[in-house]
């Protein structure tokens, strides 16, 4: 059997992995692998003519560009048939983030006395800390000066943010959402993994959090910019991913916040806001 790779730049959609690789399993695809600025998938071949007409129209929306800037986002390539239960796992490895060390399931590890492990595999959501956008969040995670007593990570993917703040603040109160639900049910699957819990649920009205983690495409952040403010609560800080460099000051914009600070990798940037306190 023959297959056709298809790869998404996040870079020229302008989407984050996350975001991509949600949109490719929702169209049709078994799993995704991240690469480097990238997100690719594998379908069988004459399937993927399909497969190609629903994805670029779906990131077209997505992205709010047009399907031709869309289609040059895109690279195909044919692959020959391998044992794709074996193959996934070749260019997995440890990552180090700070003090967080994400470990693939099937490695073994010996931690240091400062290392916090958190045990990911790619599955079929998304977020393993290959992806500079979820390597800053975790930087800022452990920048935290104070430990939050409500979390939030909103499009909680794998849910490895999430459980990167209860590994290193055992007390706090998690709460993650995702509108995926192949990402719910993978976001449970990697707490029990880890050995820690979370609430998977969409925040309530009037509900706040000390901490709200956002690492989202920038459409969906500024679209969704209201609510991110709603749910930081007074004192509380919120923390923006998944932003392209040059899209930043146009995020920001949408908030009524001001950078606390910022944190750049490889052409992506983080900005972190605290809200102030009621007067």
């Amino acid at each position: 059997m023959n297959w056709k790779k298809i790869t998404v730049s996040t870079e020229k959609t302008g989407l984050t992995a996350e975001d991509i690789a949600t949109i490719l399993m929702n169209t049709g695809a078994s799993g995704t692998v991240e690469e480097d600025s990238s997100v690719s998938t594998w379908i069988e071949q004459p399937r993927e003519h399909e497969f190609l007409d629903l994805l670029v129209r779906t990131l077209s929306m997505a992205a709010d560009r047009d399907q031709s800037e869309i289609l040059a986002a895109i690279t195909l390539d044919d692959e020959p048939d391998r044992d794709w239960s074996q193959w996934w796992k070749r260019d997995l490895t440890i990552v180090e983030v700070g003090r967080f060390r994400v470990v693939p399931s099937w490695m073994d590890y010996e931690p240091g006395p400062q290392d916090i492990v958190i045990h990911m595999d790619p599955g079929m959501a998304f977020g393993t800390a290959l992806h500079p956008t979820t390597r800053l969040c975790m930087r800022a995670i452990e920048n935290l000066p104070e430990p939050p007593a409500r979390v939030l990570d909103m499009g909680t993917g794998s849910g490895i943010l999430a459980i990167a703040v209860k590994l290193l603040h055992p007390s706090a109160r998690v709460s993650g959402w995702d509108t995926d639900p192949l990402a719910l049910e993978e976001a449970h699957l990697n707490c029990e993994r880890n050995g820690v819990t979370m609430e998977l649920v969409h925040p309530r009205d009037g509900e706040t959090f000390d901490l709200v983690l956002a690492n989202i495409s920038p459409p969906v952040l500024k679209d969704m910019a209201r609510h991110l403010e709603a749910w930081t609560a007074p004192g509380g800080r919120l923390v923006l991913s998944g932003i392209p460099g040059p899209q930043s000051n146009e995020v920001s914009a949408a908030f009524g916040l001001t950078p606390e600070y910022t944190l750049e990798e490889e052409g992506w940037r983080l900005l972190v806001y605290r809200k102030e306190d009621d007067l």
